[in-house]
């Protein structure tokens, strides 16, 4: 038996993140995108701000609590240049309003992991998407923020102008056709709706795992396919087998020192009635 991981699949949160970017993209809009690990929240934004033909900019300082306006300003001008950010934020400004206005086509900031951005930074955002925009109503780019939870749910002034979309994971026949196309087709029926009735199969990292472990315990099992007996010793082990036999010398021994507990509290009761007396 032979897994494949790298398939392509359609989900209706692939098709939602595609349709909600291609407006943001179109409008200058301001996108937030929300989904547990796992959910396929990167690969699918990636894929559709491909689709809307934008140029993407992503800034790439890992400590996503640190991550200030000026970065974000220095990543539009490496992305969209082959100049060096001026050090003054002010000139960097100026420099990225000048690479906006000149863009020949649109561009969208993605920022994952944005769950973890500082509120100053999402209330910079707004001034960001204004820079360069020339009075038009629209913005000068597009902005789309990927995270855990919702990136703005803190911060009203940014919230109220973002259009919100949390990803739901997958349904079960997403989860069925997953199973087959990554088993290559062996497993059999009762394996299948086994992992389909398990909690974590909706999202695809925790559902390729368990997929892992089950063909893992089918091949120790001696099977040429996934079986149900093979999937239900991974999701619900037996639990290990204990004598049911009492162990006499122990139960003897537990009497014993019940009891000489007790006549010590008995032997000493009846002294303090003694020294009364």
């Amino acid at each position: 038996m032979n897994a494949n991981w790298g398939f392509e699949m359609q989900t209706l949160d692939a098709g939602r993140i595609r349709e909600q970017v291609r407006i943001a993209v179109a409008e200058r809009g301001l996108l937030s995108i929300s989904g547990q690990r796992g959910s396929g929240k990167t690969h699918g934004v990636w894929r559709a701000l491909e689709a809307a033909g934008a140029t993407v900019v992503e800034p790439i300082r890992l400590d996503r609590e640190r991550l200030t306006l000026a970065d974000v300003l220095a990543a539009i001008v490496r992305d969209l240049s082959d100049e060096r950010p001026r050090h003054s934020n002010e000139a960097r400004a100026g420099q990225a309003r000048r690479l906006l206005r000149g863009a020949a086509g649109p561009v969208a900031l993605l920022v994952d992991d944005a769950h973890g951005l500082h509120h100053n930074t999402l209330r910079g955002l707004k001034r960001l998407r204004e820079l360069g925009a020339r009075g038009r109503r629209e913005g000068a780019l597009a902005i789309v923020l990927t995270g855990q939870a919702d990136a703005t749910r803190h911060v009203p002034e940014i919230g109220l102008r973002t259009t919100h979309l949390a990803l739901t994971g997958l349904v079960r026949r997403e989860i069925e056709q997953a199973v087959r196309q990554a088993l290559a087709g062996d497993v059999d029926e009762g394996a299948l709706a086994r992992f389909v009735a398990d909690k974590r199969a909706g999202n695809w990292l925790d559902l390729q795992s368990v997929m892992r472990d089950c063909l893992l315990a089918a091949q120790a099992r001696g099977e040429t396919r996934v079986t149900a007996e093979a999937v239900s010793a991974v999701l619900s082990p037996a639990a290990p087998e204990t004598d049911a036999r009492p162990d006499a010398a122990g139960d003897e021994e537990r009497i014993a020192a019940v009891r000489r507990r007790r006549g010590a509290r008995g032997g000493a009761g009846a002294g303090r009635q003694a020294a009364v007396a």
